[in-house]
């Protein structure tokens, strides 16, 4: 008998180690070939896969085809071209004070960044890296663009609602990170978005007024 994963939601783990994972490669092609339709934003609780399917989408812009052996995809049209991917998980940022966010925040776009093969620049912000990142990253890939998954976009928020100021100066540094997408759109290839909640006054939706909910 297949074990099934409790506790992990990395695609490769899940798949290299033999793991039953219930196909859903046939909807994220079809979100993948929509027309005329690239961001895309989901809310639904926790615990209902939402990070499986980010872990998903990044193996399958990084062309590991051999993870998808046997499932929906692998028997598609799709083209199995890879894209530079940057991947943001925010839900274990520490929201302790102010400082130790914007720190987080910092520490965790640098090296995300970086891993998506961005040089970064310490003199910058962190935002400004960003919107650079999306630039850059897009001409090194013959202007095919870049692929952007953001997990968890609104956690930060949501760990402390029980300080309104602070969830607004928190809400503020992450608005200032996701208003670098506005402008580069053409950059990207895709963007797929997860949350628990939609926040109407985070700004990435003003920002972002074509997004697929």
């Amino acid at each position: 008998m297949r074990p099934i994963a409790t506790d992990t939601h990395d695609f490769a783990s899940l798949r290299n180690d033999g793991c039953i994972y219930v196909d859903k490669t046939m909807y994220m092609h079809r979100l993948l070939t929509t027309k005329g339709a690239k961001l895309f934003f989901v809310s639904r609780p926790r615990r209902f896969g939402k990070s499986l399917t980010v872990s998903a989408f990044k193996a399958l812009f990084q062309g590991r085809r051999e993870l998808f052996e046997g499932l929906a995809i692998d028997k598609s049209d799709w083209t199995w071209e890879t894209h530079p991917v940057i991947h943001f998980e925010f839900n274990d940022l520490s929201v302790t004070s102010i400082e130790t966010f914007e720190t987080d925040l910092a520490n965790h776009l640098e090296k995300q960044l970086t891993k998506a093969g961005y040089k970064y620049d310490r003199s910058k912000s962190a935002h400004f890296n960003f919107g650079e990142a999306i630039e850059t990253l897009s001409a090194s890939n013959g202007g095919k663009g870049v692929v952007i998954l953001i997990d968890e976009y609104d956690a930060p928020v949501g760990h402390c609602l029980d300080d309104l100021d602070k969830a607004e100066l928190v809400r503020k540094m992450l608005s200032d990170v996701y208003a670098q997408m506005k402008n580069r759109t053409g950059d990207i290839r895709f963007l797929f978005m997860t949350g628990v909640s939609k926040f109407t006054k985070l700004s990435v939706f003003s920002a972002l007024n074509n997004i697929v909910d």
